[in-house]
């Protein structure tokens, strides 16, 4: 969990605004493409390439003030620029140096802050 100040996507401004990461999903995939080499013999199959496929997803939500986080207030969920509350971690971008060792929630919630809030 962190703060921020940000306008949400219904156009209000919150300062401060408890965030917090309520679901992260990271899947990574790898697609092998094999090929008989009928040169080297009929039963023999090479490896013609191979490619890894990562997806990240995560959810997020955020009260208006502490005091609402407090008293048990409902949260609102984050909502990205298409209005979307899955919101999705670009492979390119979790490829980088500045993702390299970070855990799920940590990924989540620096993608959240830069990407969704636009926080830097």
């Amino acid at each position: 969990m962190f703060t921020a100040s940000f306008t949400s996507a219904q156009g209000t401004v919150h300062t401060n605004a408890p965030v917090r990461i309520v679901q992260a999903n990271c899947n990574t995939s790898v697609s092998k493409n094999l090929f008989a080499d009928t040169a080297v013999d009929n039963e023999s199959l090479a490896l013609l390439s191979e490619q890894e496929n990562t997806e990240f997803s995560y959810q997020a939500e955020f009260w208006a003030t502490q005091s609402a986080y407090d008293n048990g207030n409902p949260p609102f969920k984050v909502l990205n620029s298409d209005k979307n509350t899955y919101l999705r971690i670009d492979p390119t971008l979790l490829a980088s140096v500045e993702y390299d060792g970070l855990g799920l929630e940590a990924c989540a919630e620096k993608h959240c802050l830069e990407h969704v809030l636009n926080i830097t």
